[in-house]
């Protein structure tokens, strides 16, 4: 069923806050995963990824399915290496991070520190869909 739920208005207002910038690049990054596609870093696992892309189009996003990255694990470091790939590749000045698990948030903290503050990476919690500022280095 498309459309948003209350408890994550908020959650797509910054989407689309973030989708409106004309140097924004908005990705989905989750650990989902059921086969194998190609993405600009190689073959990767894939999930229903298209489902994803549907459902957010249905909230009214532009992310489409090759926006969608399934990392094909739960180990957070799964989602820090396409983080990494993506900052490596893009070389942006802020990489906004949106997480409800706080073992990919640390994932991102140590992606942080090892960047050593280039880019700014501010990571935020999510609970009960709203976010709260988690951490900015």
């Amino acid at each position: 069923e498309s459309g948003s739920t209350t408890s994550h208005d908020e959650m797509v207002k910054i989407l689309k806050q973030a989708e409106a910038g004309n140097k924004n690049r908005v990705i989905i990054v989750t650990a989902r995963a059921t086969g194998e596609i190609d993405t600009p870093f190689g073959a990767s696992n894939a999930t229903n990824r298209q489902d994803i892309a549907d459902f957010l189009s249905g909230i009214g996003s532009r992310v489409d399915s090759s926006q969608v990255f399934p990392v094909g694990s739960s180990n957070p470091s799964a989602k820090a290496a396409v983080v990494r790939k993506y900052i490596d590749a893009l070389s942006p000045k802020n990489v906004y991070f949106y997480d409800d698990n706080d073992l990919n948030l640390d994932a991102i903290h140590q992606l942080c520190d090892e960047m050593r503050g280039s880019p700014n990476i501010i990571t935020y919690k999510i609970s009960d869909g709203m976010p709260t500022k988690d951490r900015e280095c």
